[in-house]
This record gives C-alpha cells, structure tokens and sequence, in this order.
C-alpha cells in the first residue's frame, strides 16, 4: 500500500493528519503508534474511507491501484477501538458475526459455511461460549473479542485494526499477537496502539507518530536502534533490554 500526500482535516479549521508519505509493506503487521491524540486512528479511518480525505491512496496489484471509498469498503476491515453499538444492543453474538460475512459469501443463503467459519473462528478467539449471549450483556475484553472476530470473518485482504489490545485481559495479549501475526500470512495489517510493549511482540514494521504528522518509520531493528524518538513522543525513557523467548526489546524507564 502506498499513501501519498494525505490530508485529513476536520470541521472547524481543526488540524488533525499532516502531509503523510508512506509505503506500508504487504502481508505485514504494520503498527501505527503513539500516544493519544497523535493521528493513528484518524489515519486509519482514512485507509477505510470513513473520512474525508485528500491525496491518494494505492494498492498493489497490476500496477498501483487506486483505493477508492467504495473498493475500501469491499477489501478492508476496520475494527474500531469503540464502535457505536446502541443499535446492536439485543442482538446475539453469533447474529452480529454472521453479518460480516454477508460481504464474503454474497448472500445469506450459504447458511451452514457461514456458520462454521464463524465457529472456526469464535475457537480460534475463545469466544465460543458467549456466542448466544447479547452484545449488550458482554464486558469490555469480550466485545473486544468479538469485534476482531467480526472482522476476521470478513475476510478481508486489508486489516484496520484500532487499539485491539485495549480493554483486554494481561494474559490475552500474547495470544492476541500471535493470532494478529496469523492474520498477516494472508493479509496485510495496519494496527494502531499507544503501547511499544505490545507493538514490539506484534509488529514487523512500524509508523510512530506525533500530533498528526510521521516521526519515524522503519523496521524492528531500526526502531531499536532509535530509542530517543519513543522517549519523545511518549514523554519517558527507554533502554533496550534483553528478555528470553523474545531477544532485545524497548521498556520504558519510569522514574517516581
């Protein structure tokens, strides 16, 4: 995916994504971080089409192709960090899951694959047993469950995904990035978060960014060769440390 001279400005003359230049490698888990407010979801939600934009978005295919807001809502995948789920409310896990797979299958009448790739992969998440449950009797890490596996069921070639680790359980997370790194064998990931921790177990390639604009951009092992930018952006310091099972890694250095 290449994105050229994007610009996203809200109502009001309020300044929200600076000028942004960048080449996000396919079949990758790329990570947008920095910390609250700095453009990750906006930038996304440019990706996806849910906002106004100017410049231009590409994919590869045969030559570069334009993404457009109608093809983004066919190839891409957002999974917003909080959605809007009022309407949704009363209506079952397994219900709302099937939905997303209406984009896939084409029709709702191809009732028992469905259901079985939505099983497949309420399994996979651990989600299995509140798929009768509805939406609105879930707490805030399984909704989040869910949400991703909404998104997996659509099957998309692009994942958007919105600080998917917030709100859910310590012991998840490492699951969690093994299942987002499973996802980048056959599709390209663009995952927003505010947490380097989290990044660094998941991610291949990273975009940090601050106040709308792009600080850095490169591989794991130039981010950890770069332990200044993160100190910037985040407001504390950072060493690189070695951890077994993982190798070397940035934890932040909090002084009292």
């Amino acid at each position: 995916m290449k994105i050229t001279s994007l610009i996203v400005d809200y109502p009001g003359g309020i300044f929200k994504l600076g000028e942004i230049n960048l080449v996000i490698p396919e079949r990758k888990v790329t990570c947008l971080l920095g910390p609250n407010g700095s453009g990750k979801t906006t930038l996304l939600r440019a990706i996806s089409g849910l906002v106004d934009k100017k410049g231009a978005i590409y994919i590869d295919g045969k030559g570069d192709v334009l993404l457009t807001t109608s093809l983004a809502r066919k190839i891409t995948s957002y999974v917003d960090q909080a959605p809007d789920t009022d309407p949704l409310l009363n209506i079952k896990v397994i219900d709302y899951l099937l939905t997303a797979r209406y984009t896939e299958s084409g029709s709702f009448f191809d009732r028992e694959k469905d259901y079985e790739e939505v099983r497949r992969i309420a399994d996979k998440l651990g989600i299995t047993s509140i798929l009768e449950r509805k939406i609105s009797e879930l707490s805030g890490g399984e909704a989040k469950k869910v949400m991703l596996a909404f998104g997996m069921c659509k099957n998309p070639l692009y994942y958007l995904l919105d600080e998917p680790d917030a709100h859910v359980d310590m012991g998840f997370k490492p699951e969690l990035a093994r299942l987002v790194r499973e996802i980048s064998k056959n599709a390209t990931v663009i995952m927003a978060t505010h947490d380097p921790l989290f990044a660094q177990l998941t991610c291949d390639y990273y975009v940090v960014l601050s106040r709308g604009k792009i600080v850095f951009y490169g591989d794991r092992e130039s981010l950890l060769s770069s332990p200044q930018i993160l100190a910037n952006v985040f407001g504390v310091s950072f060493r690189k440390t070695r951890i077994n099972g993982i190798g070397e890694i940035l934890l932040p250095v909090y002084s009292y």
